[in-house]
């Protein structure tokens, strides 16, 4: 499948081409699944996973159309799905990472398996949208420590979910608890957004990366120098599975 490299905060797997990295990111559900049956969740909540935008959901698809055709345990039915990150557009906009998320799971997740954001609230603001989106994640029975995995991409500047560089204010906790951040000011548009905070993605079950794309290399190579780990969004996320295709991982040293 590729090679592997291990760290202490990372495991690096780098795949040929979008269908390897699918494939993998097959296994890597498997495997939170598998743990997840193992400790006994299947009898308390659904399997909580959390999904970012771009090119992420059409490679969610072919990753779980490639665990259906291999058979083994993973089944849709006792499932929820959450937005790692989410535009304040309506769900039928282009931007719409729910939109995007539904299109994905089509045919195999029912649409109420899929936690939007209040569109209601859009016209009263991000930090609305966000105190209302973890408000309906708590009625869902979804808090950060039972989300089992969370799926995350890069962007070119090294952003992940809505975390743009020198823009990490949503880091941390703060007295009111908020691991849903509103964001005001992003600098890709739309402008205002939702976003878990790096606190809730670190406190999941487990993380994976998916980058492709040789726009991304810079970033990546950036990111797994030698002390420049932590100067990007996605650098700051702690242990998490990174699956790159070669374009991705192709300023990496071999």
């Amino acid at each position: 499948m590729g090679d592997r490299v291990e760290g202490a905060q990372r495991s690096l797997q780098v795949l040929r081409d979008k269908n390897q990295v699918a494939q993998a990111l097959g296994e890597c559900l498997a495997r939170a699944y598998a743990r997840y049956l193992r400790e006994g969740e299947s009898g308390r909540r659904p399997f909580q996973v959390a999904v970012s935008g771009g090119s992420l959901p059409p490679l969610l698809r072919a990753a779980l159309d490639g665990m259906r055709g291999a058979g083994g345990d993973f089944s849709c039915e006792n499932t929820c799905w959450l937005l790692v990150d989410e535009r304040l557009v309506p769900s039928v906009h282009v931007d719409s990472n729910y939109g995007a998320l539904r299109e994905a799971l089509a045919g195999l997740v029912d649409a109420a398996r899929i936690v939007g954001i209040d569109e209601a609230r859009i016209p009263h603001g991000a930090a609305a949208v966000a105190a209302a989106y973890q408000t309906r994640l708590g009625q869902q029975g979804v808090s950060p420590d039972t989300v089992d995995a969370v799926l995350l991409g890069m962007g070119e500047d090294g952003h992940t979910a809505s975390l743009f560089p020198g823009r990490e204010e949503a880091r941390r906790w703060d007295s009111l608890q908020r691991w849903v951040m509103g964001v005001t000011d992003s600098p890709k548009p739309p402008p205002q957004r939702i976003t878990l905070t790096l606190d809730a993605i670190d406190a999941a079950r487990s993380r994976v990366f998916v980058v492709t794309g040789a726009g991304k290399a810079d970033a990546v190579q950036h990111i797994f120098a030698e002390g420049n780990r932590r100067q990007l969004p996605a650098g700051l996320v702690g242990d998490a599975q990174w699956l790159l295709d070669a374009a991705a991982a192709s300023r990496l040293p071999s």
